[in-house]
């Protein structure tokens, strides 16, 4: 994502700022997590992952935490890691149709049709209408 000059300007006062707070508090998951998303707004890959990935460590069962390091992993092209974040989010709560959808998809991007199947089959138990779910699911089958 690119971002202005101005832009880029706040975020990096927002960063120094949350870095501080973060550095007065750094067992706090939710700061860990408010450090990763800035430093992705910056484009900043490598320490976005870190915190991200140290907000799960603080707090093993933290769905969002979880969530958000899967983006990034995906991102970087790591599906297998992304699918292991994603599950441990539904193990930990995130039964929600969207994240079973994006666990099935990046299943059958990593050529594992039955784990994908059982996601997609998931998202549409949960919502009937899920229309991505729906084609991802119908995918498999062509």
């Amino acid at each position: 994502m690119r971002v202005d000059a101005a832009e880029a300007e706040v975020v990096g006062v927002l960063g120094a700022v949350g870095g501080a707070a973060r550095d007065e508090h750094a067992g706090e998951g939710d700061r860990q997590l408010c450090a990763s998303r800035i430093h992705e707004r910056l484009g900043q890959s490598a320490p976005a992952v870190m915190h991200a990935a140290r907000a799960s460590e603080i707090n093993p069962n933290y769905v969002e935490a979880l969530v958000h390091l899967a983006g990034l992993e995906t991102r970087l092209g790591r599906r297998t890691r992304a699918i292991e974040l994603l599950e441990r989010a539904i193990a930990c709560g995130a039964d929600w149709p969207d994240i079973h959808c994006r666990t099935g998809e990046l299943m059958i991007d990593c050529n594992a049709p039955e784990g994908a199947r059982k996601h997609l089959s998931r998202a549409l138990q949960l919502n009937a209408d899920y229309t991505r779910a729906a084609d991802a699911l119908a995918s498999l089958a062509a």
